[in-house]
């Protein structure tokens, strides 16, 4: 595929645009001598009859004649009234043809309806005019359907154009030149109440492009059962929006999909790219990979407020005997945290974490453990990390009266700092443990962040 047409990264069937013209019928045959220009001199009866046995003829009146292999002429073009008119000859009586095209050497005349030729194309010049509104006007900056059925574009000189490329007619109407390996218009985008339609050239007119995925302009357009399109994806700006009530809307908050993938466009509108857990609603999380591809979704945590029963917790020991802490969570102080966490990831220019049921629990574990025993490995002598399979870093803290306090301290040390601004992770469990009875630590509040990528 030419990169005037990429086929985009989803398998999208690429396709063109078009815009609106007069689609007139193929003549079914034609027949050539030699080159007549369209400036071309005239040829005398005598020459013109010794010149060849059959063929079409240009007369030293204007007109032209078409000698059949027995030297009889069975077709003409005869100007009258001031058009050419094309006639056959049928049981020895000339009937005038309608509707129907004539190509005589490189150039091709239309008869319309009323037998009048008002459209012609030269083949020397690549020009063609017709008539309308009482003179003859260069086809400029339009399309114009010739003899062989095809659509060919000429631009604003009046030449018709070869190169593979795109070319706008107007704010509503492009055609695409040459995406079939030929010089002929091959699809048409146009714009109609509002919204955009595309088309496929053949040789009987114009049929709409449905149920498809296209990419042009920088634009990928999904064109439904109707031929409209329904969904643009603009690629520069990473924004795509859907046609409702006659418009095109902008979507916000949700994910669409773009061919085969998935893709989530945030509040402002613009698709998300940097990898990470996203709210979209309060019961849906979803995952964006690297790629800037949704690829999972989960139901959120969500958050508990106040705090729990006070109660006892059982500490697994090294030794294989067990320790028991009295306490409770603070779950008002959790949800602050988190908060305050994703504030500061978000000023720096990073993703907002989400919870996970896991890290969560993980982390109430372990602000227990450390009312026992505060440090990174677990009273039974194992790592932290043993505390769940999703961890990837912990923070702790112990003393410090509130939620503001300890992630002030953690701020302030450049290991803990470095955990919370790790670009890595995407989710995170917060445990605030109030230790009621007397402990090995001497503290009554401990703190533990959990990170999991």
């Amino acid at each position: 595929m030419k990169n005037i047409l990429k086929q985009a990264a989803m398998s999208i069937l690429l396709v063109a645009l078009v815009c609106s013209f007069c689609v007139t019928p193929a003549m079914a045959a034609t027949e050539f001598i030699g080159e007549i220009k369209e400036n071309s001199t005239v040829v005398s009866d005598e020459s013109a009859e010794l010149a060849a046995s059959s063929g079409w003829v240009k007369k030293s009146s204007g007109r032209f004649e078409y000698y059949s292999k027995a030297g009889k002429v069975t077709k003409k073009l005869v100007k009258k009234n001031g058009f050419f008119r094309y006639y056959l000859k049928k049981n020895g009586k000339w009937k005038a043809q309608k509707k129907v095209w004539v190509t005589i050497s490189h150039n091709q005349y239309y008869a319309n309806a009323k037998g009048k030729v008002t459209t012609i194309y030269y083949g020397a010049s690549k020009k063609a005019k017709r008539y309308s509104g009482g003179k003859w006007k260069y086809v400029k900056n339009d399309t114009l359907r010739l003899a062989n059925g095809n659509v060919y574009y000429f631009s604003a000189n009046g030449i018709r154009q070869t190169k593979h490329s795109w070319y706008k007619i107007n704010d509503n109407r492009h055609v695409l030149v040459g995406e079939k390996g030929s010089d002929t218009v091959d699809y048409l985008l146009k714009k109609d109440h509002g919204a955009w339609k595309c088309y496929v050239s053949t040789k009987k007119g114009w049929d709409k492009f449905r149920s498809k995925w296209a990419q042009a302009y920088g634009k990928i357009y999904y064109f439904d059962a109707t031929g409209k399109a329904s969904r643009i994806y603009y690629v520069e700006s990473m924004k795509c929006y859907e046609y409702k009530n006659g418009k095109y809307v902008m979507w916000r908050n949700t994910t669409k999909y773009i061919g085969k993938y998935l893709l989530y466009f945030g509040s402002d509108g613009v698709r998300v790219t940097k990898s990470g857990w996203y709210r979209i609603s309060s019961d849906k999380e979803i995952y964006v990979n690297s790629q800037g591809v949704v690829t999972d979704s989960r139901t959120p945590v969500k958050e508990t407020t106040g705090h729990s029963a006070t109660g006892w917790y059982t500490i697994k020991l090294s030794n294989g005997s067990t320790k028991q802490v009295y306490g409770y969570f603070d779950y008002d102080a959790e949800n602050a945290i988190i908060r305050q966490l994703n504030a500061y990831r978000k000023a720096n220019g990073l993703n907002e974490l989400t919870r996970s049921q896991s890290l969560m629990n993980s982390a109430r574990v372990r602000a227990y453990e450390c009312s026992y025993s505060f440090s990174h490995t677990r009273p039974d002598g194992t790592q932290c990390f043993t505390a769940s399979s999703e961890m990837n870093g912990e923070n702790i803290a112990a003393g410090y009266p509130s939620a503001d306090a300890a992630m002030t301290a953690w701020k302030n040390s450049p290991g803990h700092d470095a955990n919370m601004k790790l670009p890595l992770f995407s989710k995170i469990g917060v445990g605030v443990f109030v230790a009621v009875s007397s402990d090995n630590c001497g503290y009554k509040y401990y703190y533990v962040q959990n990170f999991g990528i």
